[in-house]
């Protein structure tokens, strides 16, 4: 089967969320299909149709697409479940992956078959990015120069397998009176470090609550196909890398992210996602 997803908004960095209304996409008499419908419904709402779940200590997405197995005949026809993804309806994809802590700062790596993370313990970077490169899978360097959990300067020493450079809205904003939660400058020196090695840009959400699923995502120009989710994955990296596409790169605003950052603290489900095209060759971010 040849799956095809039009009009791709691709999200490559996202973690588990709950919500307590599964909207539109509820399922009669399937309690277990609660997370993945918690997925699908704020997905939709952010507008995305793939993303990848990329929980660090527990994988998450073993844990849905258990769910999924033990569902009814009927709502489990819905699915198309792999070891490195699962397809629903044939045109949303959520994809297995994971934010990796090495010992050198925060990688994110999309297609994975088997979890990475070792408790307790900080894997070395050459480790992690040989294995991800050598497996085909997609390699993020994830807010790498957040001064918290950023690659910084070790990313020279992988850069040439790291298929993108994330822009991450939680490098965008300020909170008052918190010095040190001042990221604002982190995504910027990304773009120069981009520019400098002619290395494509990937916005995400890293996404922790359901609100915060689609204020960052890349909005590909050209549809998406292959017959299994490695083909898919492949499809994404031809299209981040290659110029002809001009995609587009949306990233919400500082405004929406620091009433984001309220929404979240307090539980409230506002949802303003109206965001704002950003290309690398855009001044003024």
């Amino acid at each position: 089967m040849t799956y095809h997803i039009e009009i791709p908004n691709v999200d490559l960095h996202s973690h588990m969320w709950i919500t307590t209304d599964a909207g539109r996409f509820r399922l009669p008499f399937d309690r277990k299909a609660r997370d993945m419908i918690s997925v699908l419904e704020a997905m939709e709402e952010g507008g995305i149709n793939v993303s990848a779940l990329t929980d660090t200590m527990d994988d998450r997405f073993l844990h849905v697409r258990d769910n999924i197995r033990s569902l009814s005949p009927r709502v489990r026809s819905m699915f198309e479940l792999f070891d490195n993804a699962i397809i629903f309806d044939g045109k949303i994809v959520v994809f297995r992956g994971e934010e990796v802590h090495t010992d050198a700062g925060d990688l994110v790596v999309v297609g994975n078959k088997r979890k990475m993370h070792v408790p307790h313990k900080r894997l070395p970077l050459k480790d992690v990015v040989d294995y991800a490169f050598d497996n085909g899978l997609y390699v993020l360097a994830a807010h790498p120069f957040d001064k918290h959990d950023g690659l910084g300067e070790h990313l020279d020493e992988i850069v040439e397998k790291v298929d993108s450079l994330e822009l991450n809205p939680n490098c965008s904003y300020m909170v008052k009176n918190f010095p040190l939660l001042d990221r604002r400058q982190a995504n910027e020196k990304s773009r120069i470090y981009a520019l400098e090695h002619k290395k494509p840009l990937t916005a995400t959400s890293d996404s922790h609550f359901h609100s915060e699923v689609g204020r960052g995502y890349v909005a590909i120009r050209n549809n998406l196909s292959g017959d299994n989710p490695d083909e898919i994955l492949s499809g994404i990296k031809i299209a981040v890398s290659d110029e002809q596409y001009k995609n587009h790169l949306r990233l919400a605003s500082r405004w929406e992210l620091n009433k984001l950052v309220l929404t979240t603290v307090w539980d409230l489900q506002v949802r303003n996602r109206t965001g704002w095209v950003y290309t690398p060759f855009e001044e003024g971010f």
